[in-house]
């Protein structure tokens, strides 16, 4: 390893017995070396599969976000200070910091967002921190859960109570809405029915004061099994998402398009996130070198893990 003003060449081994190249940028102001390096991949590496595996960090525990346990489905606002999280399927807590090179605050359920005797899960917040959607079967659903929206004025404002997105309920079961940074497209996971399990449908509208419309199947991405907890990337270029498999239980997977105008692709299974147990809802910052996910490697209990490359 060799240290050279805030960087550090090091070749990692890539997950699959070859040592890759990289550089990481180390925050002086920080004392540890955890989640606060930030990989940058060296432009003479060649391989670009070699390239995508090339991990500064493998995932590891936000210790601070340890309690409680339970914890899934990780969303964060763009700048990453504030994240919010679902616990036992029917709270939605919350935690804030004030530099991306400091610990999370400790984390409390946010009261305005759940319901009391009903199910609150899959919170997607939008990159300026100022909308939410969420899953609930809270009274006055149908066909099981339904997606619920709410949006403020300021960060520092409560979240109003979330109302029903009308336009995307019906008789089947919705969950798991993430939207793209400029509102136009969201992307939920559906179930029709229980033999053919769930699905991700992708709904467009033409403006954010417009109805959602043309919600329709993601065709190539959807599989034989279940695919679940869908995020968009604020450009909208990469869909994320989690998978049952035949072996690995819940898998995360990527598929990326070259422009809005496409369809998004069959996805790719992102194997440095795998794990024996469940590895799901992926939350991915701008650039795709950070995915906060909940993982249940550790005593076969979710909690939300972290990941940089």
């Amino acid at each position: 390893m060799n240290l050279f003003g805030g960087l550090v060449a090091v070749d990692l081994d890539n997950g699959r017995g070859v040592a890759v190249p990289v550089l990481l940028e180390i925050d002086r102001t920080n004392a540890g070396c955890g989640a606060d390096v930030m990989c940058t991949r060296e432009p003479t590496l060649g391989d670009q599969q070699l390239a995508d595996c090339a991990t500064s960090i493998r995932p590891q525990l936000v210790t601070e976000l340890a309690q409680p346990m339970g914890a899934r489905a990780p969303t964060l606002s763009a700048d990453m200070l504030d994240i919010w999280f679902s616990v036992g399927g029917k709270e939605i807590w919350h935690s804030s910091r004030p530099s991306v090179f400091k610990p999370w605050g400790t984390a409390a359920a946010d009261t305005n967002l759940g319901v009391i005797g009903a199910n609150t899960l899959h919170p997607h917040v939008s990159p300026d921190g100022l909308t939410m959607f969420l899953a609930s079967d809270r009274t006055g659903t149908t066909g099981g859960y339904d997606i619920f929206k709410t949006h403020r004025n300021l960060r520092t404002d409560p979240w109003p109570t979330p109302d029903t997105v009308v336009e995307l309920v019906s008789a089947s079961d919705e969950q798991s809405a993430a939207i793209d940074g400029l509102g136009t497209t969201l992307v939920m996971s559906k179930q029709l029915d229980m033999v053919n399990g769930y699905d991700l449908y992708i709904a467009q509208r033409a403006t954010t004061s417009d109805l959602w419309t043309n919600v329709t199947l993601a065709a190539a991405v959807s599989t034989a099994r279940d695919d679940l907890n869908p995020h968009i990337t604020r450009d909208g270029l990469d869909l994320w998402f989690a998978a049952t498999t035949p072996n690995f239980g819940l898998e995360i997977y990527l598929s990326q398009r070259a422009s809005l105008s496409q369809s998004f692709p069959m996805a790719r299974r992102i194997l440095e996130l795998s794990s024996t147990s469940d590895d799901r809802d992926p939350w991915v910052a701008d650039g795709g070198h950070t995915v906060y996910f909940a993982s249940s490697r550790v005593n076969n209990l979710s909690q939300i893990f972290v990941a940089h490359r």
